[in-house]
């Protein structure tokens, strides 16, 4: 597999000029923006091919789906603007300043990552393996449905404790839906 490490380096730049390409569409809107947006996504789908051809069609797929998101993140971390958060003075004290104190958004932000990751990851596994058990299917199909099952409800779950500006509401939810799972296991 010499010829491994150029393929994927025209690649990578195939799939980097597409992203940028879309991107300064995006961002500019040129005039001739519809030929530039199909050519950006030209470059995307041509991107695969050397992929597939250096490793083969599943892990080339694979990687190529990985290089467009890499250069997407490369994209907004070049384009990011680092500044300084801007702090408001409270007016007044009292309760206002204990909810813009120092620490605030970090506790909140602690609170949010442990009931998007692993609550939200416990309540998943317990509803999908629970309600997957209730299904006539043979033990191996279940276990392969709730394998594929539970990280998309654990993304919804995780979706739905930070989108939610009540945290209770979620995490209520999430502890009948892994109570519901852990009957449905244990019966």
């Amino acid at each position: 597999m010499p010829e491994a490490v150029p393929m994927a380096l025209a690649a990578v730049a195939a799939a980097g000029a597409g992203v940028g390409l879309l991107y300064q569409c995006w961002r500019r809107r040129p005039a001739r923006a519809g030929w530039l947006v199909a050519l950006g996504w030209l470059l995307l789908a041509v991107s695969l091919l050397p992929w597939v051809r250096a490793a083969g069609a599943e892990f080339g797929t694979a990687y190529a789906l990985l290089a467009v998101t890499g250069a997407g993140w490369a994209g907004v971390l070049a384009a990011a603007e680092l500044r300084r958060p801007r702090r408001q003075a409270a007016v007044g004290g009292g309760a206002e300043a204990a909810e813009t104190g120092p620490g605030r958004g970090v506790r909140r932000h602690l609170l949010l990552f442990v009931l998007a990751v692993p609550v939200a990851a416990a309540a998943a596994a317990f509803a999908t393996v629970g309600l997957t058990r209730l299904l006539p299917w043979t033990v191996v199909d279940r276990m392969a449905l709730s394998a594929l099952l539970m990280p998309v409800v654990w993304g919804c779950a995780a979706y739905w404790v930070t989108a939610d500006p009540r945290p209770l509401r979620p995490v209520l939810g999430m502890v009948v839906a892994a109570l519901v799972g852990g009957v449905a296991i244990i019966v």
